[in-house]
């Protein structure tokens, strides 16, 4: 649980909110295939009026701001009510304190690294040799059995012409609760 998935959270509200306000006044086939859509959004809607009635003035002015993108001196996140906010939705979210967090598994950027290796049509020993490690150490990240240092992962990524966010976007996430 952290501001940038409440970012993410916010800027979903004003859609979902427009959806599941204008979802019974469409056509069966948009309604069919806008179903899970709009699940979600009564979902996010749910939260919203929640977070809404948990605030006082201060807050809604702050939450409003935020939907809006409203910028103030030094940012609505350094508002003093940036916090209650935050914190109220927090306790909406992740009632029980089930915070989640991803992560990845060698594994999987393992297999992700070899997939982006072969379709680029390099060889181990034309990567290594490029990027001055040993063929069985690039190996060793293509089976999982280590995990590639950051450094070594940005020069490969950098061969194979992929952005460090394009590649970890592709690469399988589990889900981490605390």
């Amino acid at each position: 649980m952290n501001t940038i998935d409440f970012y993410k959270w916010l800027k979903r509200v004003k859609p979902a909110l427009e959806l599941a306000r204008y979802y019974t006044h469409r056509t069966d086939e948009y309604r069919r295939r806008m179903l899970s859509s709009y699940k979600e959004s009564i979902i996010i809607k749910k939260q919203y009026e929640l977070l809404r009635n948990s605030l006082d003035e201060n807050g809604l002015l702050t939450l409003d701001k935020l939907l809006n993108k409203e910028p103030t001196n030094n940012g609505l996140k350094l508002s003093p009510y940036f916090c209650d906010v935050y914190g109220n939705w927090c306790m909406i979210i992740f009632p029980n304190n089930t915070a989640q967090i991803e992560t990845l598994d060698r594994k999987d950027i393992a297999v992700e690294l070899t997939k982006l290796r072969i379709e680029r049509g390099y060889n181990r020993e034309e990567v290594s040799g490029v990027i001055k490690i040993h063929p069985v150490s690039l190996k060793e990240y293509e089976d999982g059995k280590r995990l590639v240092p950051i450094d070594k992962l940005y020069s490969i990524l950098q061969i194979y012409d992929v952005g460090f966010d394009e590649f970890i976007s592709n690469v399988k996430k589990s889900k981490i609760y605390y």
